[in-house]
């Protein structure tokens, strides 16, 4: 009988620039998964995101308040409306119309100060007025406002 060498069944080719999956492959995977990892939990911090726009425009409301008592020379107190008036002769009435705070200015004019208003009232203080804002929310907010010139 004749002797043969046995031919191995499998056939594996290897490209010499193939080295498989070496350590520093591992490395650069894991270091981008563990960055990439925090991504989804932001995501999900950002849709449960809370506005505070209210409490910024009713901030920039008692700011525009304070300014005009500032300046006002003489003032009247109402359950619903602020009038002051100014050393120029001009009156400012600060009241609500519909679901908004309005400045009028001897009657002309419409400058909004605040939006989504249910309700607004003013009370005579010694020293200035209190003002008690309702937003349509039902949220309540309250701010003193002295007067400086009397």
């Amino acid at each position: 009988m004749l002797k043969r060498k046995k031919k191995a069944i499998a056939c594996m080719v290897y490209l010499k620039a193939e080295k498989g999956f070496t350590f520093l492959n591992m490395l650069l995977a894991l270091s981008l998964l563990l960055l990439l990892l925090p991504l989804p939990f932001e995501l999900v911090k950002v849709g449960k995101y809370t506005s505070n726009d209210m409490e910024l425009s009713l901030q920039q409301f008692t700011h525009f308040l304070m300014e005009d008592s500032l300046t006002a020379v003489g003032y009247k107190v109402d359950p619903t409306s602020v009038s002051l008036q100014f050393s120029d002769g001009k009156i400012a009435v600060i009241s609500q119309y519909k679901n908004q705070i309005r400045r009028q200015v001897d009657g002309e004019g419409h400058e909004i100060y605040l939006r989504d208003i249910k309700n607004v009232q003013f009370s005579p203080l010694p020293y200035g007025y209190h003002v008690s804002v309702t937003s349509d929310k039902g949220d309540s907010y309250e701010k003193t406002i002295p007067f400086y010139n009397h």
